[in-house]
């Protein structure tokens, strides 16, 4: 049933399939779950679940040591991701390294993929024949052939789409399995507590005894590291491909090394609790005894199908990478013409399953088949990789003889030394070979940079920009506001917490047995009238005088007593009713409680400060030198801890909800208090301008009027030359006064009229985004739009007005994102530019002054270069004719006011808008207009 649900979710997305690129990394619209769901099932294979049950048995805190470098790893891939854009469009690694040093070594990339591929899926064809004639009880040899079967046809025929999407039943079906065993034989152990015993007395999982310069150890760390090196095998570099950014890329690995963290922990909780109930079972034999001591059939068949989903997500994936790399980057360079690719990939496709699986039935041994294959790509690969990815670039002759160098070292490195691993030996030669060949053989190169560094000057201005944030936060910290801004607006909340400690605290007494309370009398007497007091404070707060609700003293007794009555005395309560169920999870109720009240970290530190504080203070009182035993039960502390943590990530959840809801309610508070204001400021400007029109302008023009009557009368009587000059002289009077009457309506029209003033600051490019995309969460957009940032200028100050760009760019974003139906990513690019202004009076001079170009739009980044290019509009502020014009309108005062220039164009159903505006506008705008 399992292999049938497989075989037809596979071929379900096999359709689409038109090109090698498609066959290879899809079309780049994989969410990010997705991602990381195929991620890490692709980066756990089924021999993970045998191996790591089977050494942390046998090895203890070793065996997890090692283990854990896996989630290690993937993490420092999601690290490395601001280095790899320029990789982003790359179908496979060996593309990427041809690319980088020519065809040779692209195809020597190939190759050593392809080997180290066709191992991998051996081991996993290994797991399934064991697996599969494990549950069944069958030695059959066609069993396994169908599962092989139906791996290699989704593989061939669905390419990744196909994988992908099977992928996550396959996360599932995993994901079911581990809590489910681990739940059948924790039920089977007699006395939990010998698991407590065990962690505490066991050598093996002793820290003191197993951190030390001892061989044991050094050989753990050689293993920690060859499984924390970011190797970048081919599947991995595939996934990175898939991703649409560097962005996604970095989140989709950061949550799939936590997956493997987890996947990790539990099957060493698994191991140790094997370990607990037997301490003599044979290793190399866990799994059957899981098999046959703790599982009914139908739990038998999940285990089965749990670890079969492992194997089968991670040989699809290989199977695929491995196609690609025989027709891509060995065909392809070789010269060899084939018509169509993808059915060649699809062929190459059932070569490297049946190379695979004569691998598997050749050779054993699942850890020793996996080392070999890490030495036939990791001393080759991964060096030259990596450093290009580091920013050292050489030449294709310093890199062969590298991988030279990491290949020789391997093989004789496991001929003197039997028994050892030879893979970080291979990875330094290598490493000695690139550097010293480049720089004994002078090859150009060297440490050059990535190629495309936008996103890591990003993520450095991105630091640096928190880290000021932080240390003015640090700075410029009130504790007294801090406090003022926890304080419930509204005085009944006060008066509703009163009613619930008294119900709470009254209903925990219940719980406290009655010689309990003689033997603690006083405290018991301290908690009633205590929390007595300030229950009645609080119930009659809307009464208090004003001098006791001065915010000076009721911003301090408000989360003093929080912390008091929740945590102390709920801690104290607890203690004397000898951790009684119905107490605890009154504490519980209680932590809930203190998150709907107050700040997440606010939170934090009150419980921290209010349990230890009642711990030690019931230890003096009591005179008990440790405290009661129910504390250290291992039950309570899973069952309890676990309750902890699930309402710690609800209530946080709930937070950041309440912390956007506030953030937008102020933002459109701030919103209507400023368009209050210019209405306001409109109705003044009018009232003005209608007096200064009827006062001034009005009786001017008609004393023009008379006075240009009486001139013309007077010049019907001119008779001598002196009387023609008083004329004339009048008749300039009154040309001047005309002229200064135009002069002044001019002044009071634009004094009177809605002119852009700007409040212009140095602001740095960096923050100036960073506080555009924080305000743009509080926007009521729905769906949230998905912002790509590149920026591609340095973090340097420009001078403008920040409220207004920043007002302009979210005006775009909201108006892009209510056109952009099918929730496309929209691309901000900010780069360098130049703005050329035209001397009217000079002739042929113009001014040429730095500007900053600010491109918004929903095309696909590849695409978007190419038009990036195109000649930017200047500005004619037109009249809105509908309301979906006014942001539109309003950007272009904003340009306008700034003498930038702007372009907008929607094709296709894709948005772009462009905007340019002086780096400092101070250049080219007055200073003088600002201060009218």
């Amino acid at each position: 049933m399992f292999l049938a649900i497989n075989l037809a979710v596979g071929l379900v997305f096999s359709r689409r399939v038109n090109s090698l690129r498609d066959y290879a990394i899809g079309r780049k619209d994989f969410s990010t779950s997705t991602l990381a769901a195929t991620i890490m099932v692709s980066w756990i294979g089924s021999w993970y679940v045998l191996e790591i049950v089977k050494y942390t048995y046998t090895n203890g805190l070793y065996a997890i040591i090692v283990m854990s470098g896996t989630a290690i790893c993937l993490f420092f891939v999601g690290l490395l991701a601001g280095r790899m854009r320029e990789f982003l469009n790359n179908l496979s690694v060996a593309e990427a390294m041809g690319d980088l040093y020519g065809k040779t070594v692209q195809i020597v990339t190939a190759i050593s993929g392809v080997l180290s591929i066709v191992v991998s899926v051996a081991i996993e064809f290994k797991v399934i024949s064991k697996v599969i004639n494990l549950i069944f009880a069958t030695e059959g040899f066609w069993v396994p052939i169908g599962a092989f079967a139906v791996v290699i046809i989704y593989s061939v025929v669905g390419g990744i789409r196909a994988i992908t999407f099977t992928d996550i039943v396959q996360f599932f079906t995993f994901g079911a399995f581990m809590p489910i065993l681990a739940l059948a034989i924790w039920n089977q152990l007699k006395d939990p507590n010998q698991v407590i015993v065990l962690l505490n007395t066991h050598p093996r999982f002793d820290w003191s005894q197993v951190i030390g310069w001892h061989s044991k150890f050094i050989n753990t760390l050689i293993m920690f590291l060859w499984f924390v090196i970011p190797a970048i095998d081919p599947v991995i570099f595939q996934r990175i491909g898939m991703a649409r950014d560097i962005k996604q890329v970095k989140r989709a690995f950061t949550y799939a090394s936590l997956l493997t963290l987890v996947v990790c922990l539990f099957l060493a909780w698994i191991s140790i609790l094997l370990l607990a109930k037997n301490a003599y079972l044979e290793p190399s034999k866990l799994f059957e005894y899981i098999i046959q001591n703790y599982t009914s059939v139908g739990l038998r068949s999940l285990i089965g199908i749990g670890v079969l989903a492992l194997a089968m997500s991670t040989a699809d994936s290989y199977l695929n990478a491995s196609a690609v790399l025989l027709t891509n980057d060995i065909v392809k360079p070789l010269g060899i013409r084939f018509n169509n690719e993808v059915r060649l990939a699809k062929i190459f496709c059932v070569f490297s399953g049946i190379v695979a699986l004569w691998v598997a039935i050749k050779f054993k041994g699942v850890l020793s088949l996996l080392e070999f294959a890490n030495r036939l790509y990791m001393p080759v690969v991964t060096v030259p990789l990596l450093m290009a990815i580091f920013g050292f670039r050489s030449t294709p002759r310093a890199v062969l003889i590298g991988m030279g160098m990491g290949v020789g070292t391997v093989i004789s490195w496991s001929l003197i030394f039997k028994g050892s691993v030879s893979i970080l030996p291979g990875i330094v030669a290598n490493l000695v070979g690139l550097l010293g060949s480049h720089y004994l053989l002078k090859q150009p190169g060297g440490w050059i940079g990535v190629r495309e560094p936008q996103p890591l000057l990003e993520a450095r201005n991105r630091r640096l920009d928190r880290w000021h944030r932080f240390k003015q936060g640090v700075t410029t910290f009130s504790l007294t506001r801090y406090l003022e801004k926890a304080l419930p607006k509204q005085e009944y909340l006060l008066t509703i917490f009163g009613i619930y400690i008294i119900a709470a605290t009254y209903a925990s007494f219940y719980t406290v047995p009655e010689e309990v309370q003689k033997q603690y009398v006083r405290l018991y007497h301290i908690i009633g009238q205590s929390v007595l007091f300030i229950s009645t404070g609080l119930l009659t707060y809307p009464l208090w005088p004003p001098i006791f609700k001065h915010k000076r003293f009721i911003i301090w007794a408000w989360p003093v007593s929080v912390c008091y009555v929740l945590f102390g005395v709920g801690t104290w309560l607890i203690l004397l009713s000898d951790f009684h169920t119905f107490q605890t999870m009154i504490f519980l109720l209680n932590i809930v409680m203190a998150f709907l009240l107050f700040d997440f970290s606010l939170v934090i530190v009150m419980l921290f400060i209010g349990v230890v504080t009642a711990i030690y203070a019931f230890k003096i009182y009591a005179q008990v030198p440790n405290l009661p035993g129910y504390f250290d039960h291992l039950g309570f502390k899973i069952l309890y801890g676990l309750l902890l943590l699930s309402s710690f990530v609800a209530l946080s959840k709930y937070q950041q909800a309440q912390k956007q809801l506030i953030s937008r309610n102020e933002y459109l508070d701030m919103l209507q208090a400023k368009h209050a204001e210019n209405l306001q400021e409109a109705l003044q400007h009018q009232e003005r301008f209608m007096h200064t029109l009827t006062m001034d302008c009005v009786e001017g023009f008609k004393w023009l009027y008379e006075r240009s009557k009486t001139l013309v009368e007077a010049s019907k009587q001119v008779e001598t030359s002196t009387q023609f000059k008083e004329v004339i002289g009048a008749g300039m009077e009154l040309l001047s006064k005309q002229q200064r009457a135009g002069e002044y309506l001019v002044g009071s029209i634009y004094r009177s009229k809605a002119y852009m003033r700007l409040n212009v600051q140095s602001v740095k490019v960096v923050k100036l985004l960073a506080d555009c995309l924080k305000s743009l969460d509080v926007q009521p957009l729905h769906p949230n739009p998905k912002i790509a940032l590149e920026q591609r200028i340095a973090n340097k100050p420009i001078k403008c007005d920040p409220a207004k760009i920043e007002k302009m760019l979210l005006t775009s974003l909201a108006s892009i994102q209510g056109k952009n139906q099918q929730n496309k990513p929209i691309t901000l690019i900010v780069q360098d530019a130049d703005l050329i202004y035209e001397i009217p009076f000079i002739s042929k001079y113009v001014k040429k002054i730095p500007a900053i170009h600010f491109i918004l739009s929903t095309v696909e980044t590849s695409l978007l270069r190419k038009r990036i290019s195109e000649d930017i509009q200047s500005i004619h502020v037109f009249l809105p004719k509908h309301i979906e014009e006014l942001p539109r309108t309003e950007n272009e005062q904003i340009i306008d006011a700034h003498y930038g220039m702007a372009s907008w164009e929607a094709k296709d159903g894709d948005i772009t808008c462009m905007y340019v505006i002086p780096i400092d506008v101070h250049q080219i705008r007055p200073v003088i207009i600002d201060e009218l």
